[in-house]
């Protein structure tokens, strides 16, 4: 399927001319990308439901999501912007947030939800000027030579290649980054974009919680698309107050998932016994045993340090007894991809505040976190839209300045000027003036549950002396003016 019989040589030539960076070339490359996506469809969604025996409903799901990040990238280019940005030095104007694409940017896709995983990267990076070399790896899956002989159509070989050999440095001969979905037991320069889909993520449901609500949101996690999805809850921590309540409510979402799914049955990682007996060493127990996926009330909270990772439909469920018994056994798991907390506002705020993990969501599982790859180590999503590569990843800032900088002119007096001792004593005065104290606002008393009572308590019997303090004098009132009549 390679394009190139010398490695990447038109696509280092381009990255060193920048054609690429033309922003009416990007806008007419990003088009014929997703127009040439559109007009096969189905043939892609075909191959993708083939590949992952997912739902139809998952299969487009996700290749809108993969449309999506092509629109996305496509209205984020702005031509009269970029052409004031490059000018704004010729016009006596700062600019310093200037930045330069990479050059050439090395995309290794993910195995899971390659179509969107693949976009989710290439789109972005396309928008920011650079040229684009995937590497994937050979298998019997369908979906990769599909779509990226689609993409290869579409996109001008000089900015777009593809190759199932690794490409080296050495090959590429130009400043470059990597994005690696999959993850890496290598070392990589600390400005490639490596993912760590065996990270754990964990899931705590608390007393206070919506059960059916996340039983629901856990369930699609756990049971959709194979339970595949590196951002699906490893292991759900319930409070053993509500976790009859919560298995009940999670077989019930179990069983309505399976109903729904009319994709082709594909053979699971071991069979009925082997799960069975894999349960019984751990100490645990089957809810629900099934072609779809597994439920197992965990016994033992050693065999989840042991192995807590999965990778297939399996939803493990296990009892703590509190929230700071959550938080110890979450920490314990190791550093999280994600941690979904269901409980109160003020409960998912601690929860999340002592927790170590890059992701925090309190009473909500995005599902649009399951249809891709894990985010850049060091680099989640920080807006809503949780957009897991964006344009600044794929260049380097390159800040430019024409006006004098603040105070510049009075350093420079300093050495030049008549009164330059006077100035500069002046100017170590500003330097070594004291710092004023913080205004602390005042302090508030929080109230709990017998604070609460002793306070209503008080203003009961205050307002019983008012009404009877008001009675008595009323009374007195009344005999007084009586005797006087």
């Amino acid at each position: 399927m390679e394009r190139q019989s010398r490695p990447f040589a038109s696509i280092r030539s381009s990255a060193i001319d920048g054609i690429a960076q033309n922003p009416y070339y990007k806008l007419a490359q990003l088009k014929k990308l997703h127009q040439a996506l559109v007009e096969n469809a189905a043939r892609i969604q075909n191959v993708m439901s083939e590949d992952a025996g997912s739902t139809p409903v998952s299969v487009k799901v996700e290749f809108c999501l993969a449309l999506r990040c092509v629109a996305d990238a496509h209205a984020s280019i702005e031509p009269k912007k970029v052409l004031a940005d490059e000018y704004a030095l010729a016009h006596g104007v700062d600019s310093p947030e200037a930045r330069e694409p990479v050059g050439i940017v090395v995309i290794e896709p993910s195995s899971h939800s390659f179509t969107h995983s693949l976009l989710a990267a290439l789109a972005p990076a396309l928008a920011a000027g650079n040229c684009a070399i995937v590497q994937y790896e050979n298998s019997l899956r369908r979906t990769p030579g599909v779509v990226l002989e689609i993409i290869g159509r579409a996109l001008d070989s000089d900015i777009f290649t593809f190759t199932s050999k690794p490409a080296t440095d050495a090959d590429i001969g130009h400043r470059h980054i990597r994005v690696i979905q999959n993850g890496t037991l290598e070392t990589c320069p600390s400005h490639h974009l490596v993912s760590a889909p065996m990270t754990p993520v964990v899931a705590f449901v608390e007393r206070d919680a919506d059960i059916d609500a996340a039983a629901k949101a856990i369930a699609i996690a756990r049971f959709s698309q194979g339970g595949n999805s590196p951002y699906a809850p490893d292991v759900v921590l319930v409070n053993e107050w509500i976790k009859p309540q919560f298995l009940t409510a999670v077989v019930q979402q179990h069983v309505h998932i399976s109903s729904k799914d009319t994709s082709p049955s594909k053979p699971t990682r071991g069979t009925r016994s082997n799960v069975a007996t894999e349960s019984e060493k751990e100490g645990s127990n089957i809810i629900s045993l099934g072609q779809n996926g597994t439920i197992i009330d965990v016994g033992d909270r050693q065999s989840i340090l042991a192995r807590p990772k999965v990778t297939q439909a399996s939803l493990r469920i296990l009892a703590v007894k509190s929230m700071d018994d959550a938080i110890e056994i979450s920490n314990q798991i190791g550093p999280l991809a994600a941690a979904y907390a269901f409980c109160t506002p003020a409960m998912a705020k601690y929860f999340c505040q002592f927790t170590k993990s890059e992701l925090h969501f309190a009473n909500q599982l995005p599902t649009k976190l399951l249809y891709g790859p894990m985010a850049p180590n060091g680099n989640p999503p920080c807006d809503a839209s949780l957009t897991l590569y964006t344009q600044n990843m794929f260049t380097v800032p390159r800040p430019q300045f024409i006006v004098s900088a603040k105070n510049n002119e009075r350093i420079d007096a300093f050495h030049f000027g008549r009164d330059s001792v006077q100035d500069l004593d002046k100017f170590a005065a500003e330097a070594t003036a004291q710092l004023p104290d913080p205004k602390r606002p005042g302090k508030a008393v929080p109230l709990g549950f017998f604070e609460q009572g002793i306070v209503t308590g008080l203003a009961l019997t205050l307002s019983a002396l008012i009404g009877g303090s008001g009675l008595i004098g009323y009374s007195v009132l009344w005999y007084w003016r009586t005797q006087r009549s």
